[in-house]
């Protein structure tokens, strides 16, 4: 077999094109201080890295991690996979001091490509990585601690060709022969085709090298090792077996005692033999030790529905022409916004309003109905996402009519507009009317709703005056944000809702020139708002937020 019809003959690699696109991961560093708090933080990022703005932290949490190991670990989550160093630096300069590090390469897959692929690139990309690749950053002046900011990884091309992956596979087979048991790698395969996480092997396994570990995803079905995330070795003499379980499909030794038995029923004869024939063919660098089967095509991904709403006059309709605009033709976003069924016209008068007479749009007229839908892509991971609004004018919310229920009701996710100048008793009963009618017709009687809502505070060119202020809003949105809200309605959102977050954002845009803030909106002769050239804040981040907590 050449490299590329073997190449081609793995589940895992299905889908793989002759020639791979450039790919580009973004990089960031935990760290751990000698002395310090035991959690890691971040100490460097690139800016398309997901770790400081999400979970990601806790996700790499290894227990107590109170062993020095140099290991790896391959995280998946919803298209966005981490090949992982975790090591303890020897020879350190300038401070901080840490006692642990972890080296973190982002990969945000696009629909198309098999993880397998990244993993057998990335994997060994990671292993080299040391503390000279933040040491070396650039300082970030708004951050409140020392952090620093890293440049994006680009793949080496040469690095993707078939002859250098297949020399890759040759590398990790040839240590899993001389490392593993074909009946202790069988069992390992049947778990995991029964659906198991949390797998230990019967016999410990000292941490795999890179392309040992991205290896063991190769016979695998593609749908199954898309999803899959492993780790080397859990360097902790102390462990709950619970959050492990959940975050790892395979866990191949550690320094604490192997957990008891999960008592998940064991895999059945025809997934064991079938387990055997992949440790067979992994073993033997050979994909035709597996059992003939039809070609796994690329998963379609399902569009993420995301519904905007917001009590009257918070700027819903100016929230959704101004971000559908923004994406429009730009290169610098991830997202590409398309027009969808509905509302084409509206946004095109939007265009109009804002960008031909510098004006806003008016408001929805009472008795009358908007609704609009646009769709968004993500250039890079084939993520679909459908934005939807129902708005109508603000008297004729109190009955909540049967299309927006319909529409809250559907979303996976909330976009929730507020106008921070508005902090009345209105305002207060218009979201709990809503949201109220909303649990009890989803039948939550007495319960939270457990979607992600993202809380968005409206108009903040109105409350960023100062350069702080701006910084601020940069490096902690939530508390800016926070102090700006409601507290009574703030706390009215903690009780209902079991996952949201605030996001200052502006539709009409801050502008910064000289060290100062300027005012984006201003009022002609007739005392008629109008909006100068701002660049819109904050639009895209509760949409990436949404995203990644729907895929949770």
């Amino acid at each position: 077999m050449t490299d590329l019809e073997q190449l081609w003959s793995w589940p895992a690699l299905a889908g793989l094109p002759r020639r791979p696109p450039p790919l580009t991961c973004e990089h960031g560093v935990l760290g751990r201080e000698s002395g310090g708090a035991p959690a890691f933080q971040w100490l460097a990022a690139s800016p398309g890295c997901s770790g400081p703005t999400s979970d990601l932290a806790r996700e790499l949490a290894l227990g107590a991690e109170d062993v020095v190991r140099d290991t790896l670990l391959w995280h998946s989550r919803a298209g966005l996979h981490q090949a992982v160093r975790c090591w303890a630096p020897q020879h350190q300069g300038r401070p901080p001091v840490l006692e642990r590090e972890k080296q973190v390469l982002e990969w945000a897959r696009p629909a198309d490509l098999p993880a397998a692929l990244g993993a057998l690139v990335l994997l060994p990309l990671a292993a080299d990585r040391d503390d000279s690749a933040w040491r070396d950053g650039v300082l970030d002046p708004f951050a409140g601690r020392l952090f620093f900011t890293l440049a994006p990884t680009a793949i080496p091309p040469a690095a993707l060709t078939p002859a250098a992956l297949a020399q890759t596979i040759r590398t990790g087979t040839a240590e899993l022969r001389r490392r593993c048991e074909e009946g202790v790698l069988a069992d390992l395969y049947a778990r995991l085709l029964a659906g198991h996480r949390g797998v230990y092997p019967a016999r410990e396994l000292e941490p795999l090298g890179p392309a040992a570990l991205a290896a063991l995803l190769l016979p695998l079905p593609r749908d199954l090792a898309d999803r899959l995330s492993l780790l080397g070795w859990l360097p902790s003499t102390t462990q709950d077996p619970g959050p492990l379980d959940r975050q790892w499909d395979l866990i191949l030794g550690g320094d604490a005692a192997a957990p008891p038995p999960s008592g998940e029923p064991a895999p059945g004869a025809a997934l064991r033999a079938r387990a055997l024939s992949m440790a067979q063919a992994i073993l033997g660098n050979d994909p035709r030790a597996l059992p003939q089967a039809a070609p796994a095509r690329a998963p379609t991904p399902i569009p993420t529905k995301l519904t905007l709403w917001g009590p009257s006059g918070s700027g819903k309709t100016v929230f959704l022409g101004q971000l559908y605009w923004q994406l429009s033709g730009s290169r610098q976003d991830d997202w590409v916004v398309y027009p969808g069924e509905t509302g084409l016209d509206f946004l095109e008068l939007m265009r109009d309003t804002m960008y031909s007479r510098n004006a806003f749009p008016p408001g929805t007229t009472l008795g009358s109905a908007l609704a609009i839908v646009c769709h968004l892509v993500h250039r890079h991971t084939g993520e679909r996402v459908t934005l939807a609004l129902e708005d109508r004018a603000g008297a004729d919310y109190e009955g909540l009519h049967q299309e927006v229920q319909e529409r809250l009701l559907a979303a996976d996710g909330i976009i929730l507009l507020l106008d921070p100048k508005r902090q009345d008793d209105r305002v207060f009963n218009e979201v709990s009317h809503t949201f109220e009618r909303l649990l009890l017709a989803a039948g939550r009687v007495a319960q939270q709703d457990p979607r992600p809502v993202a809380v968005c505070v409206t108009k903040a060119d109105e409350l960023i005056e100062t350069p702080d202020d701006y910084r601020c809003a940069l490096t902690d949105p939530a508390g800016f944000a926070a102090a700006h809200i409601d507290q009574r309605l703030h706390h009215y959102l903690e009780t209902r809702f079991a996952r949201f977050a605030l996001f200052p954002v502006s539709a009409a845009g801050v502008r910064m020139r000289f060290g100062a803030i300027e005012p984006v909106v201003f009022y002609d002769e007739l005392l008629r708002p109008r909006i100068n050239c701002g660049q819109p804040f904050n639009l895209l981040a509760p949409i990436d937020w949404l995203i990644r907590q729907v895929a949770v």
